[in-house]
């Protein structure tokens, strides 16, 4: 019997720790209250840029906010970007409610997911518009971009406009990264390809991909890139001379900034008679507006 009331005691006990526990869990975080600019606070200018075109008009002028804010955007963008799943929490949110220690937690406004990638916008337009050093949110940046959280080409943007540290994130991604991170790399680089540190890791990462496609989109990327003949035009005529319909489109599009050389200007006349309509199109064109 006295064993029977000491286990009972031991399991109220549990029970109440285990309540105690859950309380303190789940307890209103004592947060200091954000600063709002213009009335409204960063995550909640953040919550504008939403793509969908009947939203376009909120969404220019949360741009506008945010790059006039500056600065002072990135602890909240940080914090944002920052946050990642927690499973323990959610588990112990689920019991909770299930015990009616808690109501269930209204669901947020904008996925969590979406909202990250609307602070990696946010990220890049402060970069690339504003002119701010946004090279803390790097590490941020990097796992949003790698890890698949829907943000990848967003971050990819801003990580081309974060710095030396961004551009090397994304010049590794080039040869290292899956199919997708390869290429959202050097989508994003293009934006920047005029750096020679960039445009040389562009090159060598099309001479070193082992798919078409991509070889084809790496030559592409490399459009606005103002790269020293010496350096492009080898890998232009390589594309070229692939017989890849795309590869020859692209290669066109990246030589018609070096027709001045007798080796390329060739390569259009050829191009005119070329299957592929896409190529003769390319080719009939440079040559009437050269």
């Amino acid at each position: 019997m006295a064993t029977t009331k000491i286990r009972q005691k031991i399991g109220w006990i549990a029970a109440i720790l285990a309540v105690m526990i859950i309380i303190f869990l789940l307890r209103p975080s004592a947060a200091p209250k954000p600063k709002t600019y213009e009335g409204m606070t960063i995550e909640e200018w953040v919550t504008l840029l939403n793509m969908n075109v009947d939203f376009q008009k909120e969404r220019e002028q949360a741009g506008r906010a945010l790059e006039l804010i500056g600065t002072n955007a990135l602890p909240d963008l940080e914090r944002i970007l920052s946050r990642r799943p927690n499973r323990f929490r959610e588990t112990v949110e689920r019991y909770a409610v299930r015990l009616h220690l808690m109501k269930r937690p209204a669901p947020p406004a904008v996925h969590p997911l979406e909202m990250q990638s609307r602070a990696c916008e946010a990220a890049y337009r402060l970069g690339e518009f504003a002119n701010i050093d946004i090279s803390r949110l790097v590490p941020h940046l990097r796992y949003h971009f790698t890890n698949g959280t829907y943000a990848d080409s967003n971050s990819a943007r801003a990580l081309a406009h974060a710095g030396p540290t961004g551009i090397a994130t994304l010049t590794n991604q080039l040869f290292t990264g899956s199919r997708n991170v390869r290429d959202q790399s050097g989508w994003a680089l293009a934006s920047v390809s005029r750096k020679p540190e960039v445009y040389t890791m562009l090159i060598a990462a099309a001479n070193f991909e082992k798919d078409p496609a991509m070889q084809a989109n790496l030559v592409l990327y490399l459009d606005r890139s103002q790269a020293p003949a010496e350096l492009v035009v080898p890998l232009g005529l390589k594309s070229f001379r692939s017989g890849d319909g795309y590869k020859q489109w692209a290669a066109l599009s990246l030589l018609r900034n070096y027709m001045n050389l007798p080796e390329v200007r060739a390569i259009f006349e050829e191009g005119k008679t070329n299957r592929d309509a896409r190529v003769r199109s390319a080719a009939e064109r440079a040559l009437a507006n050269p």
